[in-house]
């Protein structure tokens, strides 16, 4: 389990985890980055520049490393998506598969899709932020 340390902190605290993402040279391939952000129970958060200039708030489960699939443009939008995710079962697991089989994922994909203050992220390229939080690992 990635980021054993840093999950159940009860309350936002500044943090460095360890997040994947897929290598752009070798997409089949999946290289560890470090991120500098905020951990609260089994979420990270961190603030990045979209591939379109926007400044956007990322959301990654800590005990995978693996980054939601939306951006949000607030750290109170992430916040609260956080807090409407974080009791849900799925996230309890450390391996993608399962938790993605999970009967709570489902819901978790819904409740994600309509967050407020969220669209759809775009694959922020590993190296590639420009507040120097993310390089690659």
């Amino acid at each position: 389990m990635r980021n054993r340390d840093l999950i159940g902190k009860p309350d936002w605290t500044p943090a460095t985890y360890e997040a994947v993402a897929a290598d752009r040279a070798t997409p089949d391939q999946v290289v560890a980055i470090t991120i500098t952000g905020e951990v609260r129970g089994v979420f990270g958060l961190d603030q990045r520049t979209a591939d379109d200039g926007v400044p956007v708030w990322i959301i990654t489960h800590l005990a995978t490393g693996h980054r939601l699939p939306r951006e949000f443009l607030s750290r109170d939008a992430a916040g609260a998506c956080v807090q409407t995710l974080a009791g849900l079962d799925c996230w309890t697991m450390d391996d993608p598969g399962q938790m993605l089989q999970h009967p709570d994922a489902l819901y978790a994909r819904r409740l994600l899709a309509s967050a407020p203050g969220s669209r759809t992220g775009a694959v922020v390229p590993v190296g590639k932020s420009p507040r120097s939080d993310v390089e690659p690992g």
